[in-house]
């Protein structure tokens, strides 16, 4: 069960530990979201290889798996996305995740409103950097201090 995979990679007698299996059961098992579970494993996996994190890039790659992005697709998107058969909408928002995590401060008005030219909602956006880049970033980095 993934609960008890991420207890084991955490020490679950810290409570630091305890505080980000929380932050991962918000961000990506909450019900209450703009974005389907496969499009935050897929933006997952883009935070995990800006962070060089193996066992998160991992857990993410079985992840899209399980919530319906097939093992070719998922493959693809872990090698390259930029060259992979997902569709442009999908991979304007990938590249924005990445270009977010690596580097927030280069982020423009026009990036947001080049990710809604695709078709991207305020919501959906919001949702991919507070949710997903900022609280996965932060779990990365813990994980790996």
């Amino acid at each position: 069960m993934l609960e008890n995979e991420l207890i084991n990679a955490y020490s679950p007698w810290d409570e630091f530990s305890k505080a980000k299996l929380e932050i991962y059961k918000v961000v990506m098992l909450s019900e209450d979201t703009h974005l389907p579970r496969g499009i935050k494993e897929m933006i997952a996996v883009i935070i995990a290889k800006a962070y060089d994190c193996n066992f998160c890039l991992e857990h993410h790659f079985n992840s899209m798996k399980e919530y319906g992005i097939s093992y070719d697709l998922a493959s693809e998107i872990r090698q390259d996305y930029k060259s992979s058969s997902l569709d442009e909408k999908m991979k304007a928002l990938l590249v924005f995740c990445e270009k977010f995590t690596a580097s927030s401060s280069k982020i423009t008005d026009n990036d947001y409103k080049d990710l809604m030219g695709y078709g991207w909602s305020e919501d959906e956006i919001f949702e991919s950097i507070i949710r997903l880049i900022s609280k996965v970033g932060i779990i990365i980095r813990a994980t790996r201090a």
